[in-house]
């Protein structure tokens, strides 16, 4: 079974890489074309039709099977079945999450660290910087965005909800005159966050009212923002001609 439009294409190209001739570079077109849109390519460009292995559904088809979420969550079921095994045998614990900071020379901006991947943290152009990435309370708007979307996928493939989309928005306000004098008061955090997901799905108003319940009790970043937590710091000041390392 193939679980991705990548796998799918790989197969393809290697089953049939002996009987292709110089047109290869037009199908690859054709079908990175119905990856990205499957209603963007003409019927003459899609005389060529593969068809998809295991469930007699061609090209066009599939993709456009593909283009909802049920796929996937069907998917994510598997995967939370197995973690759930997993947790009851003992295989799976607490772990422990890092990331990094580190500002770049000149430009201040900020490159963040997580795991391989580096995500870029700026300041617009009227506070120094160079509008090169979100600001720090942006990204953590973007992190609760984020969670909310995969909390709500997670839980629609638990409890057998559909889904053709879905989308989370999150908004907070942040004032800039915080911490000035005569405006002590004003925190300097973001406040009056709130979230909006729009769904399309077939289910009832009542399994949806359920799926938000689950949603609401188990997100991980919007309970750390409800609750709050406990933050300990510590500083690490290093002399000139010392290399500045990691506190691990």
């Amino acid at each position: 079974m193939f679980h991705s439009p990548v796998d799918f294409n790989n197969e393809i190209f290697e089953r049939h890489a002996d009987a292709w001739d110089d047109h290869t570079a037009s199908y690859r077109a054709v079908l990175a074309a119905l990856v990205a849109s499957p209603g963007s390519v003409s019927g003459e460009e899609t005389a060529v039709r593969f068809g998809h292995p295991g469930i007699g559904l061609d090209n066009r088809e599939y993709y456009q099977a593909m283009t909802t979420l049920n796929e996937y969550l069907r998917q994510k079921r598997e995967a939370l079945l197995d973690r759930r095994v997993r947790v009851r045998n003992g295989e799976l614990g607490a772990v422990t999450l890092k990331a990094s900071a580190s500002a770049e020379g000149r430009s201040g901006v900020r490159r963040i660290r997580i795991r391989d991947f580096q995500v870029i943290s700026d300041s617009p152009h009227d506070f120094a910087g160079y509008n090169l990435g979100p600001s720090s309370p942006e990204l953590l708007l973007g992190a609760l965005s984020s969670c909310l979307t995969h909390t709500f996928l997670i839980h629609a493939s638990d409890q057998g909800v559909p889904l053709e989309s879905l989308h989370a928005e999150v908004s907070a306000t942040i004032d800039a005159r915080a911490g000035a004098e005569g405006y002590e008061d004003i925190p300097v955090y973001p406040q009056d966050i709130n979230y909006l997901v729009t769904l399309v799905s077939p289910a009832s108003t009542a399994d949806i009212a359920r799926l938000q319940a689950t949603v609401e009790k188990l997100c991980p970043i919007l309970n750390l923002l409800k609750r709050g937590n406990e933050v300990r710091g510590q500083l690490d000041h290093q002399q000139p001609g010392h290399q500045i390392t990691s506190a691990d």
